[in-house]
């Protein structure tokens, strides 16, 4: 610490958590979007999910070593993987399409309803799996 040589690598190991984090958040919440919404992609996706989830991330990591190097990019990409599969939970899933189905309205445009239903809806109810995920994904990290 006296050096000055601890603080580049803490914002170095920060940067690729945070990145790991958002990637993973992002990519999961559009995945457990896209498999409510649609019914065909939930069927499609559904069994590369489970297989993919039953995968110990960390057996992943020397591929991801081989084929992306040393650099930021493979722990930006275990970081994702391991907070990707909270995002995209089964129980949310059923949750948002039953709320998708009760708050559609005929009425309304397809562009306000999905504004809505992102707003209100799919971003307050994905918090406590997002909190979820970065509990798990840090000690991990």
């Amino acid at each position: 610490m006296t050096s000055g040589r601890l603080f580049p690598h803490l914002g170095q190991t920060l940067l690729e958590v945070l990145s790991g984090y958002g990637i993973g958040v992002v990519l999961g919440m559009g995945l457990t979007v896209l498999v409510a919404a649609v019914e065909s992609a939930h069927r499609v996706l559904r069994p590369f999910l489970i297989a993919f989830y039953s995968i110990p991330k960390i057996a992943l990591a020397p591929l991801i070593v081989m084929w992306f190097g040393l650099a930021t990019a493979p722990k930006v990409i275990l970081a994702a993987a391991f907070v990707f599969f909270v995002g995209v939970h089964e129980h949310g899933r059923r949750r948002l399409r039953s709320e998708i189905r009760t708050r559609r309205t005929p009425s309304g445009s397809w562009a306000r309803t999905a504004r809505a239903l992102l707003t209100k809806l799919i971003l307050p109810g994905t918090v406590p799996y997002l909190m979820t995920g970065l509990r798990l994904a840090v000690p991990r990290l």
